[in-house]
């Protein structure tokens, strides 16, 4: 009697194990089936996408040797965050700091804030502080492009929505796939 309840208790066991399998694997956006001679795997990958504006900042950042490398999401977060152009934010500071490069001492105050006399705690609230205030001060009242900001925010600049749009449009055009690596073949 002891035989046959093990041989049924292996004989379900077998049975259990021959059925399919399905495995999470959490990076790529795949689908790929491996089978075996008694059990399918079916590994589903789940899709982490990366926002492609967050690479091309980054790509953008590193260009200028930007400390705001490290930020490019939040750019994108708060700009999607307050419906304002994403390349907004960073264009100004390149036209303010070099990209946060030349800015009053530890003041993290790369859009010449208060004419550059404003210190925020760290780039983060810098970024939040004046994606807010362009939504709020700008955007709400009517300056809803470049050339409306500008003689509010950078005062008798003729030539300051110029240098944004242009670097708003350099943002741009960064493909976010290419490599960064310059190829060469002999």
């Amino acid at each position: 009697m002891k035989k046959y309840l093990i041989i049924l208790i292996i004989f379900c066991f077998f049975v259990a194990l021959s059925g399919k399998v399905y495995a999470v694997e959490n990076s790529l956006g795949n689908t790929e089936k491996l089978a075996a001679s008694s059990a399918a795997i079916h590994i589903e990958k789940e899709e982490t996408k990366e926002d492609k504006r967050v690479l091309v900042l980054k790509k953008f950042f590193e260009k200028y040797n930007s400390p705001f490398v490290d930020y490019a999401d939040k750019f994108i977060e708060e700009a999607d965050k307050q419906h304002i152009p994403w390349t907004l934010v960073a264009s100004i500071s390149g036209v303010e700091s070099s990209f946060g490069l030349f800015i009053p001492y530890n003041s993290y105050n790369a859009w010449g804030w208060n004419n550059g006399n404003y210190g925020f705690k760290n780039w983060e609230e810098g970024i939040e502080v004046v994606t807010k205030a362009l939504r709020n001060n700008y955007f709400n009242r009517g300056a809803d492009n470049v050339y409306k900001i500008a003689p509010i925010y950078a005062p008798p600049s003729t030539t300051w929505a110029g240098k944004v749009t242009y670097f708003m449009q350099q943002i741009e055009k960064i493909n976010p796939d290419s490599s960064s690596t310059l190829q060469i073949s002999l």
